[in-house]
């Protein structure tokens, strides 16, 4: 059985984003933890990074609607 190359596509675009949000919390708590930046505008780059990443995802599911 052959995987067609979109859903391998779709897979790889999934998990990386998903790897990249976890990445971004973990930078934006260790920030705040090291008093860099305050725990609520560590919360709020995660929270805009998080909406970003799924308008970012459903601008390309559209793109590539067949």
């Amino acid at each position: 059985m052959k995987i067609p190359k979109k859903y391998i596509q779709i897979t790889a675009l999934a998990m990386s984003l998903s790897g990249s949000i976890l990445l971004m919390a973990y930078v934006a708590f260790q920030l705040s933890d090291q008093g860099v930046i305050r725990k609520e505008i560590s919360f709020g780059f995660l929270v805009f990074y998080v909406f970003y990443v799924l308008y970012m995802m459903v601008r390309y599911a559209i793109s590539k609607k067949d």
